[in-house]
């Protein structure tokens, strides 16, 4: 269930002030009761969801009805409020079902309106062998015209503190609860800084940067939506040994383990232009790794194996020879979004035909439609993240 904090006013002052694309909530901004009902919902519900904030403005005199609806974010004791794209706006605005009626008991108060099955993704099932993440509320013909509502959603991904702990740092999730908040934040930098995430001179160019940003997003979604957590599931991102933002790790790009099944799953991110050239890079990296198995080096470093069940790590095992290898390869690209065109390449690519892969092999595409957007919003959230942990 996903709640809304709803603030209905019949002040044009308060409506103008919320209409802005950026605008920042403090103690003595127009009202101290919509700073402290903020304060309180958002205490409530930001460990567990994204909060936002919906104006509802009537105007007594001629009895139009404006919306405006942002999203929440807390910075120092203040809370930023981003206006959020029309469209979904518009979407939530026809689910909450605010725009067909109107009850206002006074100038100004507020109410949480929830909806259900809140997800921002959800997976459907195309036919046995495909299935489908959806953005909710958009289609493609909607994120071709606007690429924004996706890449947020993608970025907030990369810059969430705990997906940041849990797939660039090698500490147990129970380490960070004895932490204090300003350690937890120079943790968070630091951790950052190392995956090159944020710096004072980003390049954008660098194609280490775009390598580690597939990493990072397909260690997130495999273990959101291909993997189930479990006791026996293991994790290990290659980001936790990186040490230089400038240089790769070499070897896989990732491994989840099964223990009790014996499975072991190699990962390959590609983050191309063109989806074919992606899988034609992908495949090269699966027979370079493929002769030069090294299962020394995932024993040698069990104790960073995160379990998904409860994110803890230093499980120590060892990983016998005697085991399922599998492949799961994430690419993402610009150039094809549709199903039929995504298939079409998997069937015609020459190297993966040509593949000798001893079991299964996942392939995951994620279209981002234009990668200069995409690496344009990410290049404004490090600079914007840098900022605040200065």
């Amino acid at each position: 269930m996903l709640s809304i904090l709803v603030h209905y006013t019949t002040s044009e002052m308060v409506f103008k002030f919320f209409s802005l694309q950026y605008c920042t909530i403090k103690n003595t901004n127009i009202n101290k009761d919509i700073y402290d009902t903020v304060n309180k919902y958002y205490k409530k519900n930001h460990q567990h969801q994204k909060c936002l904030l919906m104006i509802n403005y009537y105007n007594t005199n001629t009895s139009q009805r404006k919306f405006e609806l942002g999203r929440l974010e807390r910075v120092n004791d203040d809370f930023k409020f981003t206006v959020i794209d029309e469209t979904l706006k518009n979407k939530i605005l026809k689910e909450l079902n605010v725009t067909s009626f109107n009850t206002y008991e006074k100038d100004q108060y507020f109410k949480v309106l929830s909806i259900e099955d809140h997800e921002d993704y959800y997976l459907k099932e195309i036919d046995s062998k495909s299935k489908k993440i959806r953005l909710k509320y958009y289609t493609w013909n909607d994120l071709n015209s606007n690429n924004k509502p996706l890449h947020e959603n993608l970025i907030d991904i990369i810059f969430d503190r705990e997906n940041v702990f849990n797939l660039a740092t090698s500490k147990s999730s129970n380490a960070y609860k004895s932490l204090d908040k300003d350690k937890l934040t120079r943790l968070y930098r630091s951790a950052l800084k190392t995956i090159g995430f944020i710096s004072e001179d980003l390049d954008m160019e660098r194609t280490v940067l775009h390598g580690d940003i597939g990493e990072f997003l397909m260690n997130y979604m495999v273990r959101k939506y291909i993997m189930l957590d479990n006791p026996d599931l293991y994790l290990l991102p290659k980001l936790v040994f990186k040490t230089d933002p400038n240089m790769p790790v070499h070897g896989n790009d990732g491994t989840f383990y099964n223990k009790q099944s014996k499975e072991i799953f190699y990962l390959e991110a590609k983050f191309y232009l063109n989806l074919n050239q992606a899988l034609n890079h992908a495949i090269d990296s699966i027979k370079k790794h493929n002769n030069n198995r090294d299962y020394d080096f995932i024993n040698n470093n069990s104790e960073k194996l995160r379990n998904l069940a409860n994110n803890q790590t230093a499980d120590i095992f060892y990983v016998d020879e005697d085991i399922k290898e599998n492949y799961i390869i994430f690419l993402m690209c610009a150039d094809k979004y549709k199903i039929e065109d995504v298939r079409d390449i998997i069937k015609t690519n020459i190297k993966l035909n040509a593949l000798d892969v001893r079991d299964k092999l996942t392939i995951i595409v994620l279209p981002i439609l234009n990668k200069n957007n995409f690496m344009n919003l990410f290049k404004e959230k490090s600079e914007e993240v840098r900022e605040e942990l200065k």
